[in-house]
């Protein structure tokens, strides 16, 4: 029996006692969804044990325009048959079911190829999603389209074993550092660009929330996959080690193809919510990582870690939110080429990415209440991000990204001032694919505006 193998019999032989046994009990028992940001009101009642962690209009979570349910569990009337009762109070299907339309308004202090100087109006997104609930059976989808490529962003089917237990299945966000987001900008932060925020993969994951304390576990047999029977396409979400060909990274200056891709992957994460009453909440908590690197022709694994420490507070209005990460990969390589970088991908474009190194984060957000026509709430924030990498003589990156988010309605606008150093999507196009790695030594000025409509 592989390593591989072995894995998956323990995580099967697992799920199989915990819903056999049901599962430890805790009499103080918590939803596995999060709070919505303070002086927030969710836009729809999450499914319990959904991903659907807060209502913030990047993830997936519908307004629920489309609502559907087959029933509603009554208890018995006078007269009615204990088998109609029974009936009654069988599990119901609850569905919703939206999606959103987006688009970019982009300003940038630098020529960029195909880009009008001006500044220009483009497409960004169109998508579909839905998420319900079958009794104690959860479950989520949302699938993308961009100019040139579509894809499924997540895809999981869970199951509450109990008030403070669940386990999901499918692809799903991976328990790493803070979540849903880290970030507050449209733009992420500079971690999210080499696989360490809001990364989806396909596994298994099981959470356990008792009270105060998180504990959640996952293990992932590979990256989200775009194609039937192992396609490794670039057309994904989230940013992964994937197999690419010399000729996808020349302008790079890769030479030779990169064969190595994600493999049985161990995550854990642990946090402790502290509260502080009227002033509010802070969540500690630490996360670890440890995945295998596999090079398709030399068909051999080497394992890489990576651990972050991270912080979220949330004071009435204010949000912070502090990290401190560090990773290294070992990638399988043949005789020449260098194991200084990774190749990754995700939106169908690859670029370098140096193979040790260290994140830090740092976000302050502020939400005002309003009433000025149809705009109902404005969020005010910073966002800082600094890459540390590990080869010699690199240049590091560092993010700088002032913003509001203003909401009106089913309508969300993010509007993004950035002062930036080798941010791979602040960039002249020609620094793309060695802006997390080599990089240079270049400043740059961007401002943008994502306005989607919800529904």
């Amino acid at each position: 029996m592989d390593i591989r193998s072995g894995s998956i019999s323990l995580i099967v032989l697992a799920a199989v006692w915990l819903v056999g046994t049901g599962g430890p009990r805790s009499a103080c028992a918590q939803s596995t969804a999060s709070d919505p940001p303070a002086g927030a009101a969710p836009e729809t009642e999450a499914p319990a044990g959904a991903e659907t962690d807060r209502d913030d209009p990047r993830r997936h979570v519908s307004s629920g325009a489309i609502r559907w349910s087959d029933g509603s569990v009554g208890k018995k009337e006078e007269g009615e048959s204990e088998e109609e009762a029974e009936a009654q109070n069988e599990p119901t299907l609850d569905l919703s079911v939206g999606g959103a339309l987006r688009f970019n308004v982009l300003f940038e202090g630098f020529d960029r190829d195909n880009r009008l100087k001006e500044g220009e109006f483009t497409f960004d997104t169109f998508r579909l999603n839905a998420d319900g609930t079958y009794g104690d059976l959860f479950f989520a989808a949302e699938y993308r389209f961009y100019t040139g490529y579509r894809f499924l962003k997540e895809g999981y089917v869970g199951y509450n074993v109990t008030d403070d237990l669940s386990a999901t299945f499918g692809v799903h966000q991976v328990p790493f550092g803070i979540q849903p987001y880290h970030s507050n900008s449209w733009f992420f932060n500079l971690q999210y660009y080499a696989g360490f925020e809001d990364d989806v993969d396909a596994g298994v994951k099981v959470a356990y929330e008792p009270g105060p304390w998180s504990l959640k576990a996952a293990y992932y047999m590979n990256a989200e996959q775009t194609g039937f029977a192992g396609g490794t396409g670039l057309a994904r979400y989230s940013f992964d080690v994937v197999p690419v060909d010399s000729a996808a990274l020349g302008y790079a200056g890769i030479d030779g193809d990169r064969q190595n891709q994600e493999v049985d992957q161990f995550n854990l994460k642990v946090t402790y919510t502290l509260d502080h009453g009227s002033l509010g909440q802070t969540t500690i908590g630490a996360s670890g990582q440890s995945g295998g690197l596999y090079n398709r022709s030399m068909q051999e694994t080497d394992r890489g870690a990576s651990g972050m420490a991270h912080l979220e507070g949330r004071y009435g209005r204010f949000t912070v939110r502090l990290s401190a990460a560090r990773y290294s990969w070992n990638p399988v390589l043949p005789d020449g080429q260098s194991d200084d970088f990774v190749a990754m991908g995700a939106y169908d474009a690859p670029y370098k990415v140096a193979s040790e190194g260290a994140f830090y984060g740092a976000g302050l957000s502020y939400r005002q209440p309003v009433s000025a026509g149809p705009i109902s709430a404005l969020t005010f924030y910073e966002d800082v991000s600094h890459f540390d990498k590990g080869p010699e003589g690199w240049t590091d990156a560092t993010s700088f990204i002032t913003g509001i988010l203003t909401e009106a309605g089913p309508i969300y606008a993010y509007t993004d001032f950035l002062v930036t150093r080798n941010h791979p999507f602040s960039i002249p196009g020609a620094d793309f694919g060695s802006a997390l790695a080599e990089g240079s030594d270049d400043w740059h000025v961007s401002f943008n505006m994502n306005l989607g409509i919800y529904f």
